[in-house]
């Protein structure tokens, strides 16, 4: 009985583990999708931020040279 034993006992752990990387291949391949992603957006809005600094450094001077040639 022993060897009957181990024998389902080792199909059940083989067809298990079957079923575990069928389901976890396909949600690994997705979340290295989705970390690339997430990736690609932090260096967009990285960019994007850099951007509006320069636009709002750019816009404060030119309100101050509009406000010191008015005051003249």
């Amino acid at each position: 009985m022993g060897k009957m034993e181990q024998t389902l006992k080792s199909e059940i752990m083989r067809l298990a583990k079957k079923q575990v990387r069928a389901t976890c291949l396909p949600l690994a391949r997705e979340v290295r999708r989705l970390r690339r992603t997430v990736s690609a957006l932090r260096k967009t809005v990285a960019v994007l931020a850099r951007f509006g600094t320069e636009l709002q450094t750019e816009r404060q001077a030119r309100l101050l040279r509009s406000r010191l040639m008015h005051r003249s």
